[in-house]
């Protein structure tokens, strides 16, 4: 069955009025976890996407869309593409991220990663190498360590009892925040941060590794996202806290590009 024009415009706008609420969601757990006296209205915000979601009006949108791509099998997302790098000047987001996966995909090793992890008993050592060669500082306090990034940030690591040091959890805050490394930072920017930093913790990885990860994020609050070329995101005003290897160097992305791409 055809579509008319005007009911094809007011399903683009109806879906895209759905992306931009959804998006509104993302920064809803934040607030929540702070306890600020928003909560209500961020409740409310909740309900009125669910309403919204399940609309008639909004499924027949989502519907006539799912029908629409199973009909028609052209690669629209390349399509989008081509039209993208026409108006723009140099690389395109779009064009950009095809590369980086290309790239990404035949990078499997990070940093350091074959290097031979620091043993337990030469941990003291190694920290003391470590601090005389770096602006950044390591401090040892039983099976934590922790890493003062000055201005940014203080990272806790707790490691196991293996023989070899292994980096169990990460935990970011504040450079001025008074904590001994338990619970969570006060600042949402820094619990994101740490969500991101045990996302690339991996069995075994060497605690070098972990620390030139760490060491990527010296620039958090002033490097560019390669996607959308800004320092702080247009959806919840955040640095960019993505970070991915390429095999030469850190790639900067916002949490939001990265989803939205």
């Amino acid at each position: 069955m055809m579509i008319s024009i005007e009911t094809l415009q007011e399903d683009i706008s109806r879906l895209r009025e759905l992306k931009e609420r959804m998006q509104r969601v993302r920064q809803v757990p934040p607030t929540l976890m702070k306890g600020t006296e928003k909560m209500g209205e961020e409740f409310a915000a909740v309900r009125e996407i669910g309403q919204h979601v399940v609309s008639d009006d909004t499924q027949r949108a989502l519907l006539r869309a799912r029908d629409s791509l199973a009909e028609d099998g052209t690669d629209v997302w390349a399509v989008g593409r081509r039209e993208k790098r026409k108006r723009t000047r140099g690389r395109s987001p779009e064009a950009y991220m095809e590369e980086s996966r290309e790239t990404s995909s035949s990078t499997t090793e990070l940093p350091h990663s074959t290097e031979e992890g620091v043993r337990q008993d030469g941990l003291a050592e190694w920290a003391r190498a470590y601090n005389s060669t770096h602006k950044n500082k390591i401090r040892i306090k039983g099976r934590t360590l922790r890493m003062t990034i000055p201005d940014v940030m203080t990272v806790y690591m707790g490691i196991g009892a293996q023989e070899r040091v292994v980096v169990e959890t990460i935990r970011a805050f504040g450079p001025r925040e008074m904590t001994e490394g338990l619970g969570q930072s006060v600042y949402g920017v820094y619990r994101q941060l740490s969500q991101q930093l045990n996302s690339v913790l991996e069995e075994q990885m060497s605690l070098q590794t972990v620390v030139c990860v760490a060491e990527a994020y010296e620039s958090v609050f002033v490097s560019r996202c390669m996607v959308c070329g800004r320092v702080v995101g247009g959806e919840g005003h955040v640095p960019g806290l993505v970070r991915r290897w390429t095999g030469r160097s850190w790639v900067v992305e916002h949490i939001g590009c990265v989803i939205g791409v």
